[in-house]
Formats: structure tokens, C-alpha cells, sequence
């Protein structure tokens, strides 16, 4: 009888970890999304690049991203570049994040400072650099 108790629990603690490991994944974590998925919208001002991101599954869209300075060998500052990742999640009636997501960088007028804006999607990566597409 106590081992067949231990099994039970134990399979049921298992259980519960499955669950909530899947819930993560599909309403936290999320999934890549493909570039055919997003309709992308982009526009430029004097000092500053505005991409705006909308997706059309019907699924709540994040990203993650990351930024980090481009230094010559003197380690001096020569350009940034900020990555980020669009992925998809299941709508999620209690934290309506929203399929439009707007990204922006900051454009400097001095060239020899390029900005780089990189967005990483599953099938392909799309690039700006000071505010202009590059693909």
C-alpha cells in the first residue's frame, strides 16, 4: 500500500511539473515567430527610427532584446547595435499584451556612428542601419 501511494505522488508531482513546464512555454516564454506571420511598418524621422510590428495569427506578440556598444580597437565607441527577437504566445485573456509591438532606436546625424536595429525572426533577419532598411 505505501508504494503504490509513493508512485501515486510521485507521478502526480511529475504531472503538475509537465503542466506548468507547457503553460510557461506557450503563455510566458513563447515561440519564434516567422517573418511571413508579421506585418511590419517602419518610418524614420531626423533622430529617430520607429518599427512597428503587428501580428496576423491572432497570437499576443513580445520580444526580447539586447543592446551593446560596436568599439574600435582602442575601445572607443564607434556605433550600437540592438538585437531583438519577436515571439509569439497564446492569447492570454488575463495579460492582454497585444499582437503590435512598436520598437524604436535612437539615430544619430553622425555617420561614423552607425546604428544598427536588428530584428531576428525564425526564418530570416531583418536589418536597419541608421534608419535604413538594409535587409
Amino acid at each position: 500500500m505505501k508504494k503504490k501511494n509513493i508512485k501515486t505522488l510521485i507521478l502526480s508531482i511529475l504531472s503538475v511539473l509537465l503542466l506548468a513546464t507547457a503553460l510557461i512555454g506557450l503563455f510566458v516564454i513563447g515561440f519564434p515567430v516567422s517573418s511571413k506571420d508579421v506585418t511590419i511598418d517602419y518610418q524614420k524621422t531626423k533622430s529617430r527610427l520607429e518599427v512597428h510590428l503587428t501580428l496576423e495569427n491572432g497570437k499576443d506578440l513580445i520580444f526580447s532584446g539586447k543592446t551593446k556598444f560596436i568599439r574600435d580597437e582602442n575601445n572607443n565607441v564607434i556605433g550600437s547595435e540592438t538585437r531583438y527577437t519577436p515571439r509569439g504566445l497564446l492569447h492570454n485573456p488575463f495579460d492582454d499584451v497585444g499582437k503590435k509591438v512598436m520598437l524604436g532606436a535612437e539615430i544619430h546625424t553622425n555617420l561614423n556612428f552607425p546604428n544598427k536595429l536588428i530584428l531576428e525572426f525564425k526564418d530570416k533577419t531583418i536589418t536597419f542601419i541608421n534608419g535604413v532598411l538594409v535587409e
